[in-house]
C-alpha cells in the first residue's frame, strides 16, 4: 500500500506491528480527502511514529 511505502521512507525504517494502529487512522481518513497525494503526506507527517522517530 502507497501509505505503508511512504511512511518507511518518511520513518527510515521498517514498519512494526505498533504502527498498525496510525497506518489504519491514515487510510480510514484518506476517502474523504479523495485519496490525494498531499493530504497522505500530510497525514503521515501529523503522525505520532513520525514525531518520535
Amino acid at each position: 500500500c502507497l501509505t505503508e511505502k511512504l511512511l518507511i521512507y518518511a520513518l527510515g525504517r521498517r514498519l512494526s506491528f505498533t504502527d498498525r494502529d496510525d497506518i489504519d487512522r491514515i487510510v480510514a481518513a484518506m476517502p474523504k480527502h479523495r485519496y490525494g497525494l498531499r493530504e497522505l503526506i500530510q497525514y503521515i507527517v501529523a503522525s505520532e511514529p513520525f514525531h518520535s522517530k
